[in-house]
């Protein structure tokens, strides 16, 4: 529920003169700017992305949510968790890494962005295959050298 959340909230809903609106005064936490910018990848409103970015969200941040700021783990496992493609490229060009991070959190038995494509709930075979194309294409390009 972002509801408790008000710049995830209008991230989600994609209203970029709120998600300004709420950045104007430049006191929100780093986990607050960078929960919208999980939230604004994983429904591919990346007008939205651009503007969270440019505001200091991190796209190796932290999707944390509730009051005990318990972590989904890294923001990037959203777009993953929902195949978003557009997500996924986006935070990639961003500075996302994929790779070299170990999470505990609630979703232990996926940690990696890569396990959470193949994991995921979601019913869609052609964008599991083109989330997964995108992860290892990065992995090879950008680790495997």
């Amino acid at each position: 529920n972002m509801k408790s959340f008000p710049l995830a909230q209008a991230a989600d809903d994609g209203n970029i003169e709120e998600v300004k609106r709420i950045l104007d005064p430049g006191n929100l936490s780093q986990g607050e700017k960078d929960l919208a910018l999980a939230r604004a990848c994983c429904t591919e409103k990346l007008d939205i992305a651009e503007i969270l970015f440019a505001n200091g969200s991190d796209p190796n941040g932290q999707y944390e949510t509730g009051e005990d700021n318990s972590e989904y783990g890294p923001i990037i496992l959203a777009s993953c968790e929902f195949l978003c493609t557009s997500g996924i490229k986006w935070l990639l060009e961003h500075g996302a890494s994929p790779i070299g991070y170990s999470v505990e959190s609630k979703l232990r038995q996926c940690m990696t962005p890569l396990e959470m494509v193949n994991c995921t709930y979601v019913d869609d075979d052609q964008r599991r295959i083109d989330c997964r194309r995108l992860l290892e294409t990065w992995i090879r390009k950008n680790h495997d050298s």
